[in-house]
């Protein structure tokens, strides 16, 4: 049996150290599992979470405007564009990404968030959208956090960017 002195967690893994002052460390991955596992295990879980939303032609242009910018254009379209449409076109796609962000880090640091408020229900943390604007990790994807096109479409509509109606559009709706 291990007699520890003290045991320290770090951002790697926890250093333990014996009663003679020797550390030990111990990574978080090598602890639980491996990389493999953990990225396999992470993808099929979030494979059941999410569940699946079609849209149409029309709603999946407005859908990837927003989402790709003006990535989503050729250069031949994008130099048919007016300079107003590109502004529109950028300010829109900055915008998505700054409330992308932050449904990320409400999914992300949701428990922390819950422990917090518990422990000061007077301080009112996550309220503001300021409140989340903080780094994230590179691995903090839509995917891995299992949040689906339905509720980044819901959270779209409710900032404004997509219309009220959109689940309705269709192409025959649509008059030019």
């Amino acid at each position: 049996m291990n007699k520890f002195s003290s045991i320290t967690a770090t951002s790697q893994g926890y250093v333990t150290y014996d009663v003679n002052g020797k550390a030990k460390m111990l990574r978080y991955e090598d602890t639980y599992q491996s990389k493999a596992e953990k990225r396999n295990g992470k993808i099929l879980k979030t494979k059941e979470r999410i569940e699946k939303l079609d849209l149409n032609l029309i709603q999946r242009q407005m859908y990837r405007r927003l989402m790709y910018g003006l990535k989503e254009y050729t250069p031949e379209q994008v130099a048919s564009f007016s300079p107003q449409t590109i502004e529109k076109i950028v300010e829109d796609y900055k915008r998505t990404k700054r409330y992308l962000h932050i449904l990320k880090a409400k999914k992300l640091f949701s428990a922390e968030t819950e422990f917090i408020s518990s422990l000061v229900p007077s301080f009112k943390i996550g309220s503001k959208d300021y409140d989340w604007y903080i780094d994230l990790p590179k691995n903090a994807t839509l995917r891995n956090l299992g949040i689906s096109t339905k509720v980044v479409v819901d959270e779209l509509i409710r900032r404004k960017l997509l219309p009220r109606n959109f689940y309705e559009l269709t192409p025959e709706k649509i008059t030019l």
